[in-house]
């Protein structure tokens, strides 16, 4: 629960983002009976922020659209937006980024969308992988996963599980050779060769050893000095 000092706070914090929606909105509208309202919302959805404000205007009944653009702004209808922030930190910059020109010095078009989503992915990708290799693997699969989205209809599949036609990540995809790890369904079979240890394929057997194969034409050196073909 909020305390006194912070209620007082949410609520002058709500009336100074209130402000800055009405002002990209014509006063002719807002005497019509335009109503702006925000509200601080936590999200617990992953990748959500722990904090967002949710900006909505209810527009008065009209059979024509109130704002050019605005589906929403005719019949009563509610447009909505969102500011990935808590409201104290919220500036007039961030409010018309978060709406369309239709809003007066609205700025938000659907190539500052795609910007948001880019980086949001690319931030979670530096974030998570640490090594070029490891960064590379992560961009094909997401790369991967958003071809069979587009594929699904744009209908995710639950969190954290695949879609419906991906039993595992793509084999094609070829992973970094720090990421090699045991899998539960099989074993990393490896090959050693003079430039290291490769991956070669995923077996089936379910114990998870890692079998080290050395190739055939390679000459090894023996205990004793010697050397010998590696048969």
């Amino acid at each position: 629960m909020f305390s006194a000092n912070e209620n007082a706070a949410l609520r002058q914090n709500k009336r100074r983002v209130i402000k800055y929606v009405e002002e990209t909105i014509h006063e002719d509208l807002l005497d019509l009976g335009v109503i702006v309202l925000a509200m601080q919302v936590s999200c617990r959805a992953p990748g959500c922020v722990p904090l967002e404000t949710v900006l909505t205007i209810i527009f008065p009944p009209s059979s024509e659209e109130l704002m050019s653009g605005i589906p929403e702004s005719k019949n009563a209808g509610t447009f909505s937006a969102k500011v990935l922030l808590p409201m104290s930190e919220i500036t007039k910059k961030d409010v018309l980024h978060s709406l369309p020109p239709a809003f007066e010095g609205g700025l938000q078009t659907t190539e500052t969308l795609c910007l948001r989503a880019r980086d949001v992915m690319l931030a979670q990708i530096t974030s998570l992988c640490t090594s070029q290799d490891s960064q590379h693997f992560m961009a094909q699969y997401l790369q991967k996963c958003l071809e069979e989205f587009v594929g699904a209809g744009f209908k995710a599949p639950e969190y954290g599980q695949p879609f419906p036609k991906s039993q595992k990540i793509d084999s094609t995809i070829e992973k970094p050779e720090e990421e090699n790890v045991i899998s539960e369904q099989g074993e990393y079979f490896l090959t050693q060769s003079k430039d290291g240890i490769t991956n070669n394929n995923v077996g089936l057997n379910k114990k998870g050893n890692i079998v080290i194969k050395r190739n055939l034409d390679e000459t090894l050196n023996c205990n004793d000095g010697s050397k010998r073909d590696g048969k």
